[in-house]
């Protein structure tokens, strides 16, 4: 069974009185680019399969993913479970104190907005992890109800800073963050707490 291109072919060529040698190795290069074709044409719907595949689980991943923010809620809102509020590293009542003697810390612990400075009292800190890295976590009540919490202060990461500022309540716990020029700031405490 002969192909009707190669007969189109053969008779265009056989009419310009082309040799029977040279109309053979036209026909041959023919097949040959028809096979190239063909591997190209499969190496092309192989590529799209993987890029579609790719995308996809990428897509899957981006949905089923936690976002930053509930990453960092989860780890506060255990550290703040874990700790006894009467043990802390570094027992303090000022910013300026604490800062002084947190030298592992390498960021400004001290709010810049006075209103947030005078909303607690401190009583002591210890250094935790917030994201990957290292912080502190304040043990402090708020003065205007005595509420006992946990604020953490952190450099700003680039993980922690795709983190939205919230205020939000879960099992039982109220959490609030905020950024403040390079530092992360996170509240916990108690929603029903017993003063």
């Amino acid at each position: 069974m002969t192909d009707p291109l190669e007969d189109k072919i053969r008779t265009h060529f056989e009419r310009k009185t082309l040799p029977q040698e040279k109309v053979a190795s036209i026909l041959r290069e023919a097949r040959q680019l028809r096979r190239l074709s063909r591997w190209r044409t499969a190496t092309a719907v192989f590529a799209s399969v993987l890029v579609l595949a790719s995308l996809g689980l990428a897509l899957w991943w981006g949905v089923h993913r936690p976002a930053a923010g509930s990453e960092l809620t989860a780890q506060m809102m255990a550290s703040h479970k874990a700790h006894v509020p009467s043990e802390f590293d570094i027992p303090t009542e000022r910013f300026v104190a604490l800062q002084q003697q947190m030298d592992k810390l390498d960021f400004d612990i001290l709010p810049s907005e006075a209103a947030l400075r005078e909303r607690f009292d401190i009583q002591g800190a210890r250094y935790c992890k917030v994201g990957s890295q290292v912080a502190c976590a304040l043990t402090v009540r708020e003065r205007s109800n005595n509420k006992p919490g946990t604020l953490f202060i952190a450099r700003n990461s680039e993980a922690i800073q795709q983190a939205q500022p919230t205020n939000a309540t879960s099992q039982g716990l109220q959490l609030e963050y905020w950024h403040d020029n390079d530092r992360f700031f996170a509240w916990v405490g108690e929603i029903n707490s017993d003063l």
